[in-house]
């Protein structure tokens, strides 16, 4: 591949997933993100019930992803060897951690009233 752009991976992906489906997750991360930055600005930071169940949900959520994205795949464990493909799979744990609690704390933040005081 060449052509690293933004316009090529949107391409592959639409591909990959189909034109519907992807703009759905865009609209859908537009949408979580804004939930996120509303909820930190109600509670002043990240703190309070939301951001302990957020946090919860996101090390549940990353370390099932690290434990099925092999196996969901035609590369399971055993074809795992460098120390890139380990690194892509913690990667891509994180990645689920940090989306499902941003997610997670989005909308729990943003719906339950600020803290007193």
């Amino acid at each position: 591949m060449k052509d690293f752009s933004l316009t090529t991976l949107w391409t592959i992906a639409e591909e990959l997933l189909g034109g519907p489906l992807l703009w759905s997750a865009a609209i859908l991360a537009v949408l979580v993100a804004a939930l996120f930055i509303v909820a930190l600005m109600r509670r002043r930071g990240f703190r309070g019930g939301g951001a302990r169940a957020g946090s919860i949900a996101g090390a549940v959520a990353g370390v099932l992803v690290f434990i099925a994205a092999p196996l969901l795949t035609q590369a399971g464990y055993g074809n795992l060897h460098g120390a890139v493909d380990w690194a892509a799979l913690g990667l891509f744990a994180v990645l689920a951690f940090a989306g499902t609690e941003a997610a997670v704390y989005g909308v729990l933040g943003a719906f339950t009233p600020p803290p007193a005081g």
